[in-house]
């Protein structure tokens, strides 16, 4: 089998994790013989390229285009169009993930429990809730916890507003505004509709959040402070009920690869397709719970590519 993998070359120099990154491509390329292949604009020549590999199937690990996260879904809209089987998840997952007002409203058409929240561009409201304080402030477009520190969680109606113009200025996007659900952790991964295990995150640091320090520092205080369990700690009754309503969001975004699904509690406060599939990653973990090592991950990931409907 012929297998493509395909990344955005800029994130190897411009985001944080590159080095993450760099070892997750020399890790699957040496597990899957796979053929690296940098994405690049215009997508009509690298798709040349690509389809010149004759790949059987894309491995899909692009998160951007020229370090924009906004060109992942168009990464996968284009594999879709080129009728190529590819691993993760299909654009419109990816799309509606990416963007945290379309996740609320799907998941709240769905059933699923979600915090109150609001979404402020710093002129107006695009939704509107009443949320009451403690209160956590994200960017509306961003995943990998970017954007949220230990001031993201605010008490009073100043710190909000501070925040909320800090993010709107930064990143130059809307704010995601959620009340700060105060209780258990937990990251659901599932693959293609599977469970595989729930880690929880047991916290010694305040406020009890994963920031991007935590994901992205090694050896931090915020890294030290947030520690995963896995296999969390729960009854098989809670267990149940927690990938129940992880099975439910998971669905509710579109998603039919790889997914990691946070909850505080019982409400879904982020769906993430495609997580981080480095070999000491979260996901990772959780596959090693369900009796995977990472090589069997990788292979499971390839059986269960996604394959465009033909036109």
């Amino acid at each position: 089998m012929r297998v493509a993998l395909i990344f955005d070359r800029a994130a190897l120099t411009t985001s944080s994790p590159s080095e993450n990154l760099r070892k997750t491509i020399a890790d699957i390329t040496r597990s899957l013989v796979a053929l690296p292949i940098p994405v690049s604009r215009p997508l009509e020549r690298w798709s040349k390229r690509l389809l010149q590999t004759r790949p059987d199937v894309v491995f899909n690990l692009c998160e951007s285009i020229h370090g924009d996260p906004a060109g992942e879904p168009l990464v996968a809209a284009w594999l879709e169009l080129l009728q190529i089987p590819f691993t993760g998840n299909p654009a419109r997952a990816l799309k509606t993930a990416r963007d945290k007002g379309l996740a609320r409203e799907a998941l709240r058409a769905a059933g699923v429990p979600i915090p109150r929240g609001s979404i402020l561009d710093g002129t107006g409201f695009r939704e509107i809730e009443k949320v009451r304080f403690p209160a956590i402030v994200k960017p509306c477009h961003e995943d990998a916890s970017i954007g949220i520190d230990r001031r993201s969680v605010v008490r009073s109606a100043r710190a909000l507003a501070e925040r909320v113009r800090y993010v709107n200025q930064r990143w130059r996007q809307e704010a995601l505004v959620e009340e700060y659900v105060d209780g258990r952790e937990y990251n659901v991964a599932l693959m293609n509709g599977r469970l595989l295990a729930i880690s929880e995150i047991q916290f010694s640091i305040e406020p009890r959040i994963v920031t991007y320090d935590a994901k992205w520092k090694p050896g931090s205080a915020e890294d030290r402070g947030t520690t995963p369990v896995c296999p969390a700690p729960l009854s098989a009754r809670d267990g149940r009920r927690i990938s129940a309503i992880a099975a439910r969001a998971a669905a509710a975004i579109g998603c039919t690869g790889p997914v990691r699904v946070d909850l505080r509690n019982d409400k879904v406060i982020d769906v993430n397709p495609n997580p981080d599939l480095s070999r000491h990653a979260g996901f990772a973990r959780c596959a090693n719970a369900a009796g995977m090592d990472y090589e069997t991950l990788l292979k499971e990931l390839i059986r269960g590519a996604h394959t465009p409907a033909r036109r």
